[in-house]
């Protein structure tokens, strides 16, 4: 699993430039077992939903804080 503080700092140009992001060590998480999982592939099929990625959601939600000046 990568961390959303990972994803938001391999974003370039970084959406937020007033504000330094905090580091975490990289992979910290990649061994981290998980009970639960979703599939996805019926809401796909029967209502066309598109998902975002993690990439995109945290662009978006880091640009809509620094619109606002959080």
């Amino acid at each position: 699993m990568v961390y959303t503080v990972e994803v938001a700092n391999s974003l370039s140009p970084s959406p937020i430039p007033s504000h330094t992001l905090p580091r975490v060590t990289p992979g910290a998480g990649i061994n981290t077992v998980y009970m639960v999982t979703f599939d996805s592939t019926k809401s796909d099929r029967i209502l066309g939903l598109k998902y975002r990625s993690k990439e995109e959601l945290t662009r978006d939600t880091l640009a809509d804080f620094e619109a606002r000046a959080w």
